[in-house]
């Protein structure tokens, strides 16, 4: 009888500690960081994992250096390129293996694109912003090798990595800013192409273009550690990977630390496109005094102009198809639409432009 009971307490132990963890579950969402630049790297994760299986043809895969340039809606609406993107604000490049296994999981692409601008630094920010890409991922074994890749690289003692697996230590203060984003998404994904309102209305003016010098500037230890290990995956990858650098305004420096990530890129054998060069800056044609948002990120104008100049760049060099008359496509015609009725008020003339 006794044996019995020892059985009920064990089974009822086990059932309170299961509804606890499943209400733990539940709630931790809401006390999600409550900034813009969490809610639209929500999108973009969780947009992601929403796109139909093995419909993207391209997959980019980076930090704001690919959603401040590349807009999968322009692609498709002129090119017709089924593409998606993977990223998130300053997303660690101590993480991208763990993220490109994660978008293989589901998609199958010709081309991987991937933009190293998240090999540039190290800061204290990114102790922050690996939530923005940790708390949207699905839970997996991926997702728990890449929080530990992520403290290896930085060196994070083994006492400081908990709030990292349990984000709730980090953000429980939260509850008394929650808003409306707290309880659902407020950004719906339309291909995951960004607008963000500083994006579309963000403009600097009097700044010039930093062409890639003939001199290199190394970047941290860690991160050029965690390039040359990434660079080694991606050999014994099926896809296509290639490179790009966007370009960069009013930094030297920054310029520099890009030469250097690029050398070691074409060291490995792979193709890296350069924006910053002189030739392929001219070919987008950007306005310095309209289409950037800042020094190192161009507006919605300038990102429709790199969109089309890349898109049709991709099409040719990997014979890409074109599927805005595929019938299995239809949904993605609708979201080009989308996006384009969104962006269409600041950016009018340069799409009357093209149309003529």
């Amino acid at each position: 009888m006794a044996n019995d009971n020892s059985i009920k307490n064990v089974i009822r132990t086990m059932i309170f500690f299961f509804i606890g963890i499943s209400l733990f579950l539940l709630i931790s969402p809401v006390f999600n960081p409550s900034n813009t630049n969490f809610e639209h790297s929500e999108m973009m994760v969780k947009g992601y994992y929403e796109l139909p299986e093995n419909s993207a043809d391209v997959v980019f895969v980076g930090s704001s250096g690919v959603y401040r340039f590349w807009q999968p809606a322009f692609g498709f609406k002129e090119e017709g390129i089924a593409s998606t993107a993977f990223a998130t604000s300053t997303l660690p490049g101590f993480c991208v293996r763990e993220v490109t296994e994660e978008v293989l999981k589901t998609q199958s692409p010709k081309v991987l694109v991937v933009s190293p601008t998240m090999f540039l630094k190290v800061d204290d920010l990114l102790e922050n912003r690996i939530y923005f890409l940790s708390m949207n991922m699905r839970p997996s074994k991926t997702r728990f090798h890449m929080l530990g890749s992520f403290c290896d690289y930085l060196g994070t003692p083994y006492a400081d990595r908990l709030r990292f697996y349990l984000p709730f230590l980090q953000f429980h203060s939260v509850w008394n800013e929650f808003f409306e984003g707290s309880f659902r998404r407020t950004i719906e994904p339309l291909l995951n192409s960004c607008y963000q309102g500083r994006f579309l209305e963000g403009q600097a003016t009097g700044i010039s273009h930093s062409a890639t010098p003939d001199w290199e500037l190394p970047v941290d230890e860690r991160l050029e550690r965690a390039l040359r290990d990434y660079l080694d995956y991606c050999r014994g990858l099926d896809t296509e990977v290639i490179f790009y650098e966007p370009p960069i305004w009013e930094s030297e420096g920054r310029a520099a630390n890009s030469a250097y990530i690029k050398k070691i890129i074409q060291e490995y054998g792979f193709e890296v496109i350069d924006f910053g060069s002189e030739e392929n800056y001219r070919l987008l044609k950007l306005d310095e005094d309209s289409d950037i948002m800042d020094g190192t990120h161009t507006n919605v104008r300038g990102s429709y102009k790199f969109s089309k100049v890349f898109a049709k760049m991709l099409k040719d060099r990997y014979d890409l198809p074109d599927r805005r008359e595929d019938p299995t496509y239809q949904d993605w015609v609708v979201k080009a639409e989308q996006y384009y009725e969104i962006t269409e008020p600041y950016m009018q003339e340069e799409q009357k432009e093209d149309g003529e």
